[in-house]
């Protein structure tokens, strides 16, 4: 599942890499908790979801930023806070209106959590 993720993260930085004026940087995800994946809709909206591992989490969109040709997706992930939780895979959906994203060619997805400094999940091209 990964590779399908980085595929097109790599096309986008081997196309915008190829010139020394170049506006996207190259970036590693280094995102280290819970799987986080998107899918490209139809009417050019985004589909993000966390798949967390265990009930109590929660995944919020906090804010777009657009520079340029480049969208920056910032989301907060809260752990859960109980003593026991469900061992239950639970899918945490984020969707984003075409509108949110529009002029963006490159969409990078950056989670906040506990506390922590936002984390690059993924980059990916949109269609």
């Amino acid at each position: 599942m990964r590779a399908v993720l980085l595929l097109p993260m790599l096309l986008s930085f081997a196309c915008a890499s190829g010139s020394e004026d170049s506006t996207i940087p190259m970036t590693t995800p280094n995102w280290i908790g819970p799987a986080v994946s998107v899918r490209h809709e139809e009417d050019r909206s985004l589909h993000i979801e966390m798949m967390a591992p265990t009930a109590g989490h929660a995944l919020w969109l906090l804010e777009v930023k657009r520079t340029g040709n480049r969208a920056d997706v910032q989301l907060q992930h809260d752990l859960p806070t109980g003593d026991l939780v469900a061992q239950v895979l639970t899918p945490l959906p984020v969707d984003l209106a075409a509108n949110q994203l529009e002029g963006a060619t490159t969409v990078f997805v950056w989670v906040l959590s506990d506390g922590n400094p936002a984390r690059l999940a993924l980059a990916t091209a949109r269609p």
